[in-house]
């Protein structure tokens, strides 16, 4: 029986949780036996946005306190977990879900380097990206066996040694789609974390703020958690519409209650590829994004979704304003998203991801 090592943060609901689990799975249905290192999560907990396999080992942090706090202290657990599990296990492919931990892996288990396949979760010129780490974990990620990236941008973000380990894989697609969306509510919003350095909500809300003056019948839900939670609810009060805008939890069944919304928003300075932009894209929701670094491997402005120039709310504000406005153009958009999101396909995208992790 063939061993896949997956070594990543945790099993939480976000994207990156959810790829974890969602290679877990298949692999372990393909006759593999799967065990997965959280490196960030201290309790062995297997509940996912998709569970886990019940055959799926789960390896949680070492140590008895939060390894994000106190990252120092956390490096000699990391090495401990990376020695003694892949002496115990002996994968024959590890799949590190980010560069850094696949360092960390080449660095404290280098005699298995040959085998990770690392996947790229962001942009890697982001502004919260340290460009010397970055190129630090490049170097010892030199003998890796493959790469997946999101995007084409994410690629040609490496040197031509590291691009020529990689391979250009998009999200998958786990919804099983029943009905198009009718774009017959008078509601814009977003799911995203509630993060202003990396999603943006403050432009979202300033661009519904002018949006709003010509729309006054829109509201606007923003569905998310995160650590800007209260500084985007003083955001909301000192505009002129914060009755109209509201944050929202978010829900297990998210997709039913927002299938008819008028229009989805995503307004990024940077993504890997967003989960939530693919999965409201897929089900026929009006989209509008930013145009962050990689968005035209998603969206083609005009044709499957509208993209406007990132920080500009007044351009935000005037696609959302076609949106609202134009039902032929809502029509349009949600025709070809539809037919063009076979791309990200849940079969067809675990097989090119299978055949990565497998390739000698």
């Amino acid at each position: 029986m063939k061993t896949l090592m997956i070594v990543t943060g945790g099993l939480g609901t976000g994207g990156l949780e959810r790829i974890s689990c969602f290679v877990a799975n298949t692999f372990s249905s393909k006759g593999w036996r799967v065990v997965i290192l959280t490196l960030l999560q201290t309790q062995n907990e297997k509940k996912s946005f998709q569970l886990l396999n019940s055959n799926v080992d789960v390896v949680p942090f070492y140590g008895n306190f939060n390894p994000l706090l106190e990252k120092k202290k956390a490096i000699k657990y990391w090495k401990k977990m990376i020695k003694e599990n892949t002496k115990k296990y002996t994968p024959d492919s590890i799949l590190a879900m980010t560069f850094k931990i696949a360092s960390l892996v080449c660095l404290f288990a280098p005699k298995f380097a040959k085998k990770v396949t690392i996947r790229e979760i962001s942009d890697p010129k982001s502004k919260v990206r340290n460009q010397f780490v970055n190129k630090l974990t490049e170097i010892l990620c030199w003998r890796v066996k493959n790469i997946i990236f999101q995007t084409r941008w994410e690629k040609s973000c490496y040197s031509e040694r590291i691009q020529r380990k990689g391979e250009v894989i998009p999200n998958p697609l786990s919804i099983a789609l029943t009905q198009a969306g009718t774009y017959s509510e008078k509601k814009i919003f977003t799911l995203s974390r509630l993060l202003l350095n990396q999603k943006r909500q403050d432009i979202l809300i300033q661009g519904f703020e002018i949006f709003h003056e010509k729309h006054p019948e829109y509201y606007l839900e923003i569905y998310g958690k995160g650590e800007d939670n209260e500084t985007i609810r003083q955001l909301i009060n000192k505009t002129k519409c914060k009755e109209f805008i509201k944050i929202m939890n978010p829900e297990p069944d998210i997709h039913s209650k927002i299938i008819n919304y008028r229009c989805f928003a995503l307004t990024s300075d940077f993504e890997g590829m967003s989960n939530a932009l693919l999965e409201c894209y897929s089900l026929g929701i009006p989209c509008v994004s930013s145009d962050w670094p990689g968005i035209e491997d998603v969206i083609t402005h005009d044709v499957d979704g509208l993209i406007y120039k990132r920080q500009d709310i007044e351009d935000l504000a005037f696609q959302l304003s076609r949106i609202a406005e134009d039902d032929k153009l809502c029509s349009y958009l949600t025709k070809n998203a539809l037919s063009n999101s076979s791309r990200f396909d849940e079969k067809m995208i675990i097989s090119k991801y299978c055949e990565v992790i497998e390739r000698e």
